[in-house]
């Protein structure tokens, strides 16, 4: 996967020179809405694309742990941006690996993937780059991603689909290769993996 090319700017500098062209977008468009723009350009750096500027957060193992066997979390709740629109992808997360050094906190698993989802990209980079990740900071080549998503550019525009969800898969290490490991996610695999499905 191509990775982003972003490039490094004070927090001020970005939202100035983002609220400058938002207020032109808006002029273009013949609008006249006082304070957006400063609203718009603070959520894009602070919230939305947050995952460009910030440094992933610390992950420390457990490696007093002592469990043999697989770890699967299940509908993580995130929210990407499609790099073609800059509209949301909206979905979740799942996640299985078997611990080698150790095992991580819960609400860690969490902020690293959402960390990974705050910034414009697309849905198939996003869950191999968590695979990735979690394959470093977990110390095992055992990891699967599942992510299941809507996408606001299929949703608001074009074929204007409500309800098509996008699906994708990373299985890394043992995951990977043959009926018998894939069997061994069925759990995983065959669970509803959005919360409103």
């Amino acid at each position: 996967m191509e990775p982003l090319k972003t490039t490094s700017k004070p927090s001020s500098d970005k939202k100035k020179q983002i609220a400058r062209h938002i207020e032109q977008i808006l002029e273009i468009l013949g609008l006249d809405l006082e304070g957006t723009p400063d609203r718009v350009a603070k959520m894009y750096v602070d919230d939305f694309f947050s995952g460009l500027a910030s440094s992933p957060p610390e992950v420390t193992l457990h490696t007093a742990s002592t469990f043999a066997g697989k770890v699967v979390v299940r509908e993580i709740p995130i929210t990407s941006f499609c790099k073609h629109h800059l509209v949301p992808m909206i979905g979740t997360v799942n996640v299985a690996y078997v611990p080698r050094k150790g095992v991580i906190g819960l609400s860690k698993l969490e902020e690293v993937i959402r960390h990974l989802a705050r910034r414009p990209q697309l849905q198939e980079s996003l869950t191999h780059e968590i695979a990735q990740t979690l394959e470093q900071v977990l110390c095992t080549p055992d990891v699967a991603v599942m992510m299941r998503a809507q996408h606001f550019c299929v949703m608001a525009r074009g074929v204007e689909d409500p309800h098509s969800f996008v699906e994708t898969y990373v299985f890394k290490g043992s995951f990977e290769g043959g009926e018998s490991l894939f069997a061994s996610l069925h759990p995983l695999t065959s669970s509803p993996l959005s919360r409103d499905s």
